[in-house]
């Protein structure tokens, strides 16, 4: 579905949305079985009302299906349950009826198994409850008739909980068609397959799965997988329940199928009719199973959606049309026992247990490449120049509004690539929050961590407007970004409003329970969001040895980080914690300048003498001779400002990227630090860097006990093709947070980067090369969209 619920043509009832919005569970019911069940009115309406308490009382929301003049209602009031059960004219609508019957605002429209699948696909909800699945007719050899049902399950992901497939359908040839179209058929609690009104027919499903949970799962995997593929789970009709015998039913089937031959009953009014007359020639006993089997197959459906939403709090809820890429996760069918709806009721004691324990530990406490990234979310709006920019009065262009936010945008590539990620962020619960919401869910973005507040003065989503030349590049942007102060410090509990309208924050717990829930092995964040993070994600990280990564975002921005050491953060603490930085040239002189110029002038703990003049110390290649001297002597600060966070990344836009690594030798095997000249170790990085064809250049020299390793990373995009040709750069908007999201998935994944051990550095140069080069892939893909992150984004770039 190309838009699925920011389509107009939806109309999602209040309770719903509430519950989609929250990722809780939901579960989808067909309106057919109303209008053209062969219950009548007012049986239909009132077992209608029933199925949906039923679903309830399993702590699922209902939500029948309809077209209703115009308009695909997901979740019906008691009015429109009563008008679609009294409608008179009520037509059958299937896939291949949905345009026509919206367009012509036919007042009613009942949804099919097949179009109600294909709706509730589109409106988020995964699993679907009904009667009786649609097959192959028994006279198939002679009509060809078989249901949309079975075709629209190979291609739309929910699951269809039913009591097999209709009783007057050919079973055999239906599971053999389910089979071909690769659809799973289970049973549940049960090993043969059920023939509808009776618990079991002679054949078998392709697997048996005994529980909700298991059911759960079942989707769960499936949707890891990237299946577009529904399954079906079939469950036997209660036995208190069973009315009638095989032999009883094939008579009636029989005499129906022998009548409708004779009227020259045809297509689409051929279930309706048979079922009609089976409940007439059983006398109301295939009604009374009927309606049993309906409600027991909701209230199984009520609680695979209810344990789908728990899988789904910790892992990624994906709610509309999507692929996601495939899971490299080392607990597919695991999530963590913590989701975030019960996030803030973690006690501290909790923290207390895990921040006590050893630091040499944490290899069996952090979760296996487990990456929590904290940041900004915005609704980005984007005016380009169609032509030359003008100042002053009003020009051509295109505007349009897209997912943004340095830290949701790290976030999508990080996932994008196979991340194992937890995204921590804010939006409020106004226009611009629910457009974002479905725009995530659409790309099936994690959504568990990010917080939505109820919207007022102070509290509204984030909103980025930028405007860009006709060639991409940003002229200027205007920012609304209050919001991004709550960012991973907000329960429920904790929103305080101050005297100048301003909100903040005390509370500190709520940071404290995502990271020891999450127990990451690496921890990200942007410079957009408040102090607070920092304090708490560094004194995490120093406890547990985990390694941080900031994003300075802004040059104003960039030296936020550097306010921990004005609030009893000792700088070696700083220096431990924060592994990675990735400023651009502009941001990287910001925060040299306020190491050592600014924090010189004004004593405080944390001064650094610069002991690296401004000379060019690794000159033996051309390109660092460039970088030293043409741009903003870039080599010179990043080695300086690595003697505090150890690996730096320079983003260079169309020069690419320069890379500072600084490497202790302490540790080292005593034959391996007396043996290993610095000629030799030379070779090593040289041969490791060898199979990098962008290599422009690279220099290494020792440093009292550390080594430093510069290595200068050309960019994989060209920037010469022309405009509308492959590869042309469309917008520059973006890539440099895609090149942090794919770094992040590969050196979480990389053994000897998150080994900890120092006498791999060599081995540790190649793999930060590896990952810088990935990020340089996803930025080059990123340069080639309007998108932020480029949906061509997949674990396997290079």
């Amino acid at each position: 579905m190309k838009r699925g619920l920011l389509s107009p043509i939806f109309k999602v009832a209040p309770a719903v949305a509430k519950t989609l919005r929250e990722g809780g569970p939901v579960v989808a019911l067909e309106s057919t079985i109303i209008t053209h069940g062969g219950m009548g009115y007012p049986l239909n309406v009132e077992t209608a009302h029933d199925v949906e308490r039923i679903v309830a009382a399993t702590g699922a929301t209902p939500a029948t299906i309809a077209l209703l003049d115009g308009r695909v209602c997901v979740g019906l009031s008691a009015d429109e349950l009563a008008g679609v059960g009294q409608a008179a004219g009520a037509q059958k609508a299937s896939r291949r009826d949905l345009g026509v019957l919206l367009a012509q605002r036919t007042a009613v429209g009942a949804t099919t198994v097949a179009a109600t699948a294909l709706l509730a696909h589109g409106a988020g909800i995964g699993v679907f409850a009904t009667g009786g699945l649609g097959g192959v007719h028994r006279d198939y050899a002679a009509s060809l008739d078989a249901s949309a049902d079975l075709a629209e399950l190979a291609r739309t992901p929910v699951a269809v909980v039913c009591a097999g497939v209709k009783a007057i359908l050919d079973i055999a040839r239906t599971l053999e068609r389910l089979e071909s179209l690769g659809v799973p058929v289970v049973t549940y609690a049960a090993d043969a397959f059920p023939a509808f009104y009776t618990p079991a027919s002679r054949f078998a499903g392709s697997a048996r799965l005994d529980s909700p949970l298991a059911c759960a799962r079942m989707i769960w995997t499936q949707r890891e997988l990237g299946l577009m593929n529904g399954s079906v789970i079939a469950c036997p009709i209660p036995k208190e329940s069973v009315e009638i015998d095989g032999d009883e039913l094939d008579k009636a089937i029989e005499l129906a199928l022998k009548e409708a031959d004779e009227l020259g009953v045809k297509g689409k009014e051929v279930t309706p009719f048979l079922l009609k007359r089976v409940r007439e020639v059983t006398e109301g006993k295939s009604l009374r199973a009927n309606v049993a089997l309906i409600k027991n197959n909701a209230h199984i459906a009520g609680q695979i959606a209810v344990e789908l939403a728990k899988l789904n709090k910790d892992s990624v809820p994906s709610y509309l049309g999507c692929f996601p890429p495939l899971s490299r996760h080392s607990k597919t069918l695991s999530p963590a026992s913590s989701n975030a709806s019960n996030l803030e009721k973690t006690t501290t004691t909790t923290t207390t247990t895990r921040t006590s324990e050893a630091a040499n530990d944490t290899a069996t406490q952090n979760e296996s490449n487990k990456i929590v990234i904290f940041g900004a979310t915005n609704l980005d709006i984007t005016a380009k120049f169609n032509n030359s920019e003008s100042v002053g009065k009003s020009s051509s262009g295109t505007v349009r509004f897209s997912l943004g936010g340095v830290g949701r945008n790290i976030a999508e590539a990080c996932y994008r690539t196979g991340g194992n990620l937890y995204f921590v962020s804010a939006i409020a619960n106004d226009t611009a929050g629910q457009i974002l919401l479905s725009k995530m869910r659409d790309k099936c973005l994690p959504l568990s961590g990010i917080k939505v507040l109820e919207p007022n003065a102070q509290t509204s989503t984030a909103f980025y407007n930028g405007v860009l030349s006709s060639t991409g590049d940003v002229i200027t942007g205007v920012a609304d970004m209050t919001i991004h102060a709550l960012v991973g410090t907000l329960d429920d509990h904790h929103q305080v409003e101050n005297n100048d309208n301003t909100i903040t924050n005390t509370n500190n717990a709520a940071i404290q329970a995502i990271l020891s829930s999450q127990r990451p092995s690496i921890i990200a964040f942007d410079s957009n969001i408040d102090e607070t993070v920092f304090l708490e994600c560094i004194t995490y990280a120093c406890k547990h040895n985990v390694k941080c990564l900031y994003e300075p975002t802004s040059v104003p921005k960039s030296i936020k980080l550097f306010s921990v050491l004005d609030h009893g953060i000792p700088l070696s603490h700083l220096s431990q914690a924060i592994t990675y930085i990735t400023p651009n040239a502009l941001e990287l002189d910001s925060m040299y300048t306020h190491l050592f110029i600014t924090r010189r002038r004004q004593p405080s703990q944390g001064i650094l003498k610069d002991s690296i003049p401004p000379s060019p110390l690794l000159s033996t290649t051309s390109s660092i001779n460039d970088l030293l001297w043409e741009t903003r002597n870039v080599v010179h600060k990043a080695v300086a400002v690595s003697r505090v966070f150890k690996t730096v990344i320079v983003k260079l836009g169309k020069d690419g990227v320069l890379v500072v690594a600084r490497r202790s030798l302490d540790g080292t095997p005593a034959d391996v630090k007396k043996n290993k000249s610095s000629s030799y170790r030379k070779q090593d990085i040289q041969d490791c860097l060898a199979s990098h064809q962008n290599v422009k250049g690279w220099e290494m020299r020792d440093d009292e006990e550390e080594t430093v390793v510069v290595v200068h990373l050309g960019s994989l995009a060209s920037g010469t093709e022309k405009e509308g040709a492959a590869g042309a750069i469309v917008s520059v908007t973006g890539a440099g947070d895609s090149l942090v999201g794919a770094f992040l998935t590969r050196i979480a994944a990389a053994p000897k980067i998150m080994s900890h051990r120092n006498s791999e550095s060599v081995a540790m140069i190649g793999e930060l090369v590896e990952a810088v080069n990935a990020g340089l892939a996803a930025a080059k893909l990123s340069l080639e969209t309007e998108d932020a992150v480029s949906e061509k984004l997949t674990p396997f770039v290079k």
